[in-house]
């Protein structure tokens, strides 16, 4: 996850979505290309982002993460 408070002139160091590695559920990515779009932002600074993992012979996994901007943060 990485992301900008001054309009995108600095971003925050990247950092691993918590809970989205975890090598036992296979591959992290749509291995299938069903699942592209994986990021969206609304006007308001709301934010959904979906992740999959796949396992041959297994399973897959799919998740949406919702978050909405701080507004502590708004300028």
């Amino acid at each position: 996850m990485n992301y900008s408070n001054d309009g995108g002139s600095t971003f925050i160091t990247p950092s691993v979505i918590p809970g989205t590695v975890d090598h036992g559920l296979g591959i992290n990515g749509s291995r299938q290309g069903l699942l592209m779009n994986k990021l969206a932002v609304n006007k308001t600074g709301a934010i959904a982002i979906v992740n999959s993992t796949f396992k041959e012979n297994a399973a897959s996994h799919i998740w949406l993460i919702r978050g909405q901007k701080d507004k502590q943060q708004s300028r």
